[in-house]
């Protein structure tokens, strides 16, 4: 007996149950910078949110507002951006109409990120010809951090000089797993 006068198997069993405990249902990915974030990025584009979507595992629509995504889920939500300004792009056409496909394993519902963003204004970073996030979190970013955003655009201009792609206009892509 320990000096609470539980038997010493249970107070054991119960410290291991503690150490093995399954891992909490959240989704975290560590936070990257303004600058790192405008550094991985191919596209600085001023858009709305025209609207929100979401489509299954085989590309279906779904329409029910409480659908989620999430680890194990095989559901999208998609942005569809009305573009009003290019800042930056790669792309050998001016993209006008673009499709984002959120990462996967956060868990949102269709109904709420509907709610938050549809019809929203922002400078949304993105990368390759399908117009991935160029990162999982913080791609939108506030119009009012234009002037920043754009110093480090110019600074990247000096750097490097992409080469002209082929970008898809209403992109309906499926973005990778591990966005870097």
């Amino acid at each position: 007996m320990n000096p609470w006068g539980a038997p010493r198997a249970f107070v054991l069993a119960l410290a291991l149950s503690c150490l093995i405990a399954p891992p909490a249902g959240a989704t975290s990915v560590a936070s990257k910078s303004l600058d790192e974030i405008v550094h991985g990025s191919d596209h600085a584009l001023l858009a709305t949110v025209v609207r929100v979507d979401m489509v299954d595992g085989l590309g279906r629509p779904v329409e029910d507002r409480e659908a989620r995504t999430g680890p194990g889920l095989r559901n999208r939500i998609r942005l569809h951006l009305d573009v009003r300004e290019v800042l930056s792009t790669n792309c050998s056409r001016q993209p006008r109409r673009v499709t984002v496909a959120l990462w996967s394993m956060w868990h949102y519902s269709l109904g709420a990120i509907r709610d938050q963003v549809q019809g929203s204004e922002g400078i949304f970073l993105l990368k390759g010809a399908d117009f991935e996030p160029a990162y999982y979190e913080d791609f939108q970013r506030a119009i009012e951090e234009r002037p920043q955003i754009q110093a480090r655009l110019d600074a990247l201009r000096l750097q490097r000089k992409p080469e002209r792609i082929d970008c898809r206009q209403d992109s309906l892509h499926v973005s990778p797993a591990n966005p870097a």
